[in-house]
This record gives structure tokens, C-alpha cells and sequence, in this order.
């Protein structure tokens, strides 16, 4: 609670730490993306503050947000090693940096390895969410349940069986959050 959170990369993926950053009572929530029209739906699912990085360095962006200080955390979900290195420089001294999307095996982070000791920063990753089914999903029903996790405004599109070529290149170009195949009996 009380703890600043950065997140780059406003899709599926990102919403959903947005909203993980809300229900654990964050008190600021910057959204990092490219695409206007998913920053503004970040609002939706928690962010306090969004940065368009085609428009500014986010890095800086998020130093402004913060007085100069970074975020407590911050969570990367794209998979590119440019933004991964951006969410290590935007966090604070003592912070941890969060990696969530997996770039391809060949990639190479490049961040300054004396900050990590003289900084004292963490550095982890986080594989398909590292989560417990047995525990955890009974604790999301239960958050559905009570309207405090937001499933419908991340299903954009649904398609067809006939349409799933379609879905495929929305899927592709980003221009859904989630589009999800309805079989039809």
C-alpha cells in the first residue's frame, strides 16, 4: 500500500498488473505506452498517470511523475530489451524491477551493473505469472465476484470460428486487448 508503480506495455497483459497495482493499494500508477487510445482505457483498471513514450522519454517521464525519486516497482510486459532497461532506470533506489514479457531467447538486457549493488536494486522476472491455481484463482473468483476485478473491458473483440484469421491479425497488429473465439454449437 502506498507505493508508486510503474507498468510499460498497455495491453492484456498490463492492464492486468494495473489492476493488481490498485487492489494492493498503490497510490500512484504510471501507464507506459505508445498508443493513446490504450493509455486512456488504463484509467479503467487503476493508473493514475499515464506516459505516451512515442511522445516523450518515458524514463524521464516517469523521474518527473515521482519528484526525480522512480517508482517502488516496475513492471515491464512488452519483451523488448530497450523498454526492460527503461523499467530498470525508472526505478528507485531499493525498488525492484519486475520483467514480465519474454523476449526471444538471442536478447540481451543492457543496464548499469554498478546500480545494482550501489542502488540496491532488485532485478526479477516473473514467468506466465508464477501463480498458485489452487490458491490463487479461488482469491480472483472471489475478487470478480465482488466487482473489484475488471474482466469485460479486456475482451475488445470477439470473433467468429470462420473469423479466427482476423483475430489472428488484430492479434498481430495490437489493435485488440483481448479478442476471444465464441464456438458456436
Amino acid at each position: 500500500p502506498g507505493r508508486a508503480v510503474a507498468v510499460i506495455g498497455a495491453g492484456g497483459v498490463g492492464f492486468n498488473i494495473i489492476q493488481g497495482a490498485a487492489l494492493a493499494g498503490a497510490k500512484q500508477i504510471i501507464a507506459v505506452d505508445i498508443v493513446e487510445e490504450k493509455l486512456a482505457m488504463t484509467k479503467t483498471f487503476g493508473a493514475t498517470h499515464t506516459v505516451n513514450a512515442r511522445e516523450d522519454d518515458a524514463v524521464s517521464a516517469v523521474l518527473d511523475l515521482t519528484d526525480g525519486i522512480g517508482v517502488d516497482y516496475a513492471f515491464e510486459a512488452i519483451d523488448r530489451p530497450e523498454t526492460m532497461a527503461d523499467a530498470y532506470n525508472m526505478t528507485r533506489k531499493a525498488g525492484t524491477t519486475v520483467i514480465v514479457g519474454i523476449a526471444a531467447p538471442h536478447e540481451a538486457v543492457e543496464i548499469n551493473a554498478f546500480s545494482l549493488p550501489s542502488q540496491s536494486k532488485a532485478l526479477t522476472g516473473s514467468w506466465l505469472g508464477q501463480g498458485n491455481p489452487p490458491i490463487d484463482y479461488p482469491k480472483l473468483l472471489d475478487l470478480y465476484a465482488a466487482g473489484k476485478l475488471k474482466l469485460e473491458p479486456l475482451i475488445s473483440a470477439v470473433y467468429s470460428l470462420d473469423q479466427i484469421n482476423d483475430g489472428f491479425a488484430a492479434l498481430k497488429s495490437g489493435q485488440n486487448i483481448r479478442g476471444i473465439i465464441r464456438f458456436e454449437e
